[in-house]
């Protein structure tokens, strides 16, 4: 008995000890989650730099309320490694933070307190995606 109890304490362990690895076949996704009490995020953009310009992933959309989340992003050029923030709060800013994606999973950034704007010009394409 105590050898079919351990050959099944074996068997259990190895079909719970998945890999950590993520699904090569997998899309690499995003979405922002808002976490700062009391502040909407109006016209929110996710974008990255290449090439020295800044290029737009998607709209956003409004972040009104602390847990509100954007729509999943699909991230299909994998040569993008790095996600900016950008949200039109009166002045256009770009969010001091840089949300780096793992390739392969859904990738999920908090928007939290910690985080400041950096005024940028809407119209630049060097500072703003488009």
């Amino acid at each position: 008995m105590k050898k079919l109890l351990a050959l099944f304490v074996v068997f259990a362990a190895a079909a719970c000890s998945g890999s950590n690895e993520p699904d090569p076949n997998a899309p690499t996704t995003f979405v922002f989650i808002h976490n700062i009490e009391n502040h909407t995020l109006p016209n929110c953009v996710a974008g990255y730099y290449a090439d020295g310009l800044c290029h737009k992933i998607a709209e956003l959309g409004d972040l009104s309320k602390a847990g509100q989340q954007t729509e999943e992003i699909i991230i299909t050029d994998e040569t993008i490694t790095d996600v900016f923030f950008f949200a039109d709060m009166g002045t256009t800013v770009h969010f001091n933070r840089t949300f780096t994606l793992t390739k392969n999973i859904k990738n999920v950034f908090l928007l939290s307190e910690d985080i400041r704007g950096i005024r940028v010009d809407k119209d630049n394409p060097n500072q703003y995606p488009h």
